[in-house]
């Protein structure tokens, strides 16, 4: 090797340590996202705390350096290779540190301005999951924690700074096909998910809250009432066994002057009423837009 050469990967090598020192700087001075922080998402332009940005899910960045008139003579920076499979996900960005999530069940914390790894969690997933499983939407960030909803349903807690696994909580049972799609969000110090996977008969969706320190589960509402239950009557007497679909597969929203979670669900499983026997009844609370009160 050459002197140039030498000098070459000496700086080459000494501008990589220089942009991993600054990321691991940002990661020491990390500051916890608050509730205040993500109420107030809209007004904070150079973070994306959640899904689609905000709690209305609007997913639009009031940003304007990029515009009609430059657009055109925009140029690759970086690009980083993700896992195979069905990518659907919307990165976090937050104080330059990008936090991506892609499939299956693999969460990366990236210098969002090199493309640099910061740290990587890739889950172990049984050997056989739902097939339908494969798509991260998205993940949450709520205090120094990263939290992921999994294939294999369940929901994990990951430390921002590190990527060490916090806590884990199982909460459906991938075995007969349940999993999570669509991502948690956190609403008023509370980590919402809509479980998916419900197509198998004697299986029901439903949304929990869950505490972010510790997993614990606060509150279930499921997608199909049991008998006895408001909206049971939609389901013209078809045992509770056989009453499933309504998934809840996509990231809920939320109204803070409302104070109410919107989440929907899918439809219900059989498809049609023939197949269901459940005649003209409305079969609650699948194919439907459900308001759920965060406390509760």
């Amino acid at each position: 090797m050459n002197a140039a050469i030498r000098r070459a990967t000496v700086f080459a090598l000494a501008l990589v340590l220089v942009a991993a020192g600054a990321a691991l700087a940002q990661m020491d001075r990390f500051v916890p996202v608050t509730d205040e922080m993500l109420v107030n998402a809209a007004d904070d332009p150079n973070n994306w705390l959640m899904w689609r940005r905000t709690y209305n899910h609007w997913g639009y960045s009031p940003l304007d350096q990029i515009n009609r008139d430059n657009v055109a003579s925009l140029q690759l920076v970086w690009a980083r290779a993700m896992e195979p499979g069905l990518q659907e996900t919307t990165p976090l960005v937050y104080n330059g540190i990008m936090y991506l999530v892609h499939s299956p069940d693999v969460v990366e914390a990236l210098d969002a301005t090199t493309g640099d790894l910061i740290w990587r969690y890739e889950r172990e997933l049984p050997e056989v999951y739902p097939p339908l499983a494969f798509a991260n939407r998205n993940i949450a960030i709520y205090q120094d924690k990263i939290f992921l909803a999994t294939a294999d349903a369940a929901l994990v807690a990951l430390d921002a700074r590190t990527g060490q696994v916090v806590w884990e909580q199982q909460v459906g049972d991938w075995t007969v096909g349940q999993h999570y799609s669509g991502g948690p969000m956190v609403v008023k110090g509370k980590v919402i998910a809509g479980m998916s996977g419900c197509y198998y008969i004697n299986t029901r969706c439903f949304v929990t809250a869950h505490d972010p320190e510790t997993g614990e589960e606060l509150w279930r509402t499921y997608t199909i009432p049991a008998p006895g239950e408001p909206g049971d009557e939609t389901w013209n007497g078809l045992p509770l066994e056989l009453r499933y679909g309504g998934s809840a597969w996509m990231s809920a929203s939320y109204d803070p002057e409302l104070d109410l979670i919107f989440q929907g669900t899918a439809v219900p499983i059989q498809w049609t009423s023939a197949q269901r026997g459940t005649g003209d009844g409305d079969v609650l609370y699948t194919n439907s837009t459900l308001a759920l009160d965060p406390d509760t």
